[in-house]
């Protein structure tokens, strides 16, 4: 017999639905507008965030066809691939990771965990990495690996969209718009499958160049029949480009802890909240409004960020 989805969740130890936390910001009590915190960090300690809500169908659909090996692609830290390869490995299932870059004989926590999981690591260079999404590379790494499910990097495609969607199935509470950070835009288009006008999905892009995420997720939606127009984009809070830091990002990481008890990510979560706070404070958002914010997870990726002793500051935190 299949197991159901509830099934699914109580073997892997996920703690479902998450809680939703009030973050009392500075502005949004002056302009009383409500702010509450998506907490998917706290599903699981490595199966979380937006990770888990991509993978759930995904590995149903495994469990289903009776798919026994899948291959995905990631960086050296990526949460994907992290919560992907605990997945694989609590339901036997084999995994190949093709990691961007070159050997080392130092790998990362993350591929050290991978490792550990029993993970099959393939390196690609740079340059055929980028070729992860093209029709043709695809094709000849399906005959490669014939009995193989491909995930796409990050676990965003039509499957993903259906667990995103299940974020807003927990919510009781109406929100004039649910914001998410953005890069590789499962995430953003999933919400907007089950976003209700007029609440609007804000997307902050944590990588450089707005075009081709846009293009990204009008084609992630219309893999689901779905031409909403209920998102937007808004850039400027990419601190240099995808997992660049610098002295700002670290000090916000660090003082919203303190003001909140809740840890943030350098990738993701903390250019998201920023943006939020910063865009409160410029009026983006409307007097007495109330506002969704998704806390994705990735906070396995602090153990690899040595800039501004980050890492340090992490580990102390949760030992």
């Amino acid at each position: 017999m299949l197991p159901q989805p509830t099934a699914l969740e109580n073997l892997l130890n996920l703690k479902l639905p998450s809680p939703v936390t009030s973050i009392d910001f500075k502005n949004s009590r002056e302009k009383n507008i409500k702010v509450l915190l998506k907490r998917d960090e706290l599903i699981h300690p490595v199966i979380s965030g937006n990770k888990w809500r991509k993978l759930k169908y995904n590995l149903m659909d495994l469990i289903e066809q009776d798919i026994q090996q899948v291959v995905s692609f990631g960086g050296a830290w990526s949460n994907h691939l992290h919560a992907l390869a605990c997945c694989c490995c609590h339901l036997n299932i084999r995994l190949t990771a093709m990691i961007r870059g070159e050997p080392t004989d130092t790998p990362s926590a993350m591929l050290q965990d991978l490792m550990d999981w029993g993970v099959e690591i393939q390196w690609l260079d740079r340059q055929t990495y980028r070729l992860r999404s093209d029709k043709n590379w695809l094709e000849s790494l399906s005959r490669q690996f014939p009995q193989a499910r491909i995930i796409p990097e990050g676990g965003s495609n039509e499957l993903a969209l259906k667990g995103v969607s299940e974020i807003l199935s927990e919510q009781t509470l109406e929100f004039d718009s649910v914001c998410c950070a953005v890069g590789s835009t499962g995430t953003l288009a999933g919400l907007v499958t089950k976003v209700a006008q007029p609440c609007q999905v804000i997307g902050i892009p944590v990588v450089k160049g707005g075009k081709p995420l846009m293009s990204e997720v009008k084609r992630l939606l219309q893999t689901v029949g779905i031409d909403k127009h209920s998102w937007q984009l808004i850039s400027g809070y990419e601190q240099g480009g995808y997992a660049k830091m610098n002295e700002n990002l670290a000090s916000y990481i660090q003082n919203f802890y303190q003001r909140h008890q809740i840890i943030l990510d350098q990738v993701y979560t903390g250019k998201l909240l920023m943006a939020v706070e910063d865009l409160i404070k410029k009026d983006f958002f409307k007097a007495n409004s109330k506002i969704l914010v998704i806390h994705s997870g990735g906070l396995q990726g602090l153990r690899g960020e040595n800039h501004y002793h980050l890492a340090d500051w992490y580990q102390n935190l949760i030992e």
